[in-house]
């Protein structure tokens, strides 16, 4: 019988990686337009995140 290493990870399937893709363009256009992401998301994630690498949350896009 074979042995695998225990860290030996396959890559992943192309048809797989393409589905994510595929989705990708349609929830970022969704998250920059989105009035959940506008009104709700996204200032919850800013004062969460507070100061990083030196631009305050409350600064616009």
């Amino acid at each position: 019988m074979p042995t695998v290493p225990e860290d030996h990870v396959e890559p992943a399937h192309p048809s797989r990686v393409n589905d994510y893709d595929t989705l990708a363009g349609a929830y970022t256009a969704e998250n920059e337009a989105g009035i959940m992401n506008a009104y709700c998301e996204r200032p919850a994630i800013l004062a969460l995140a507070g100061e990083v690498a030196g631009v305050a949350s409350t600064s616009p896009r």
